[in-house]
């Protein structure tokens, strides 16, 4: 009886990780795509904010060549 309660939670298991496999959904966006499509409509709080995401991404960039001693091009 053990066996057969093993073997049917691994069938739902695997079930279970089939279907979501099989999900057509399309995938999420990332936070910066999502604003960068709000920029490009006009909004411009979202160009702010994107402008910011950018600063950010560049200056955490810069830091870990100048930390690890590689130079830029």
């Amino acid at each position: 009886m053990k066996k057969i309660s093993i073997i049917m939670t691994c069938c739902l298991v695997f079930g279970a990780c089939t279907y979501n496999l099989d999900d057509k959904s399309p995938p999420k966006k990332s936070n910066e795509e999502v604003l960068d499509e709000l920029c490009a409509k006009g909004n411009q709080q979202a160009c702010n904010l994107a402008d910011e995401f950018q600063k950010k991404k560049e200056e955490r960039y810069q830091k870990i060549i100048k930390d690890s001693g590689l130079r830029s091009k």
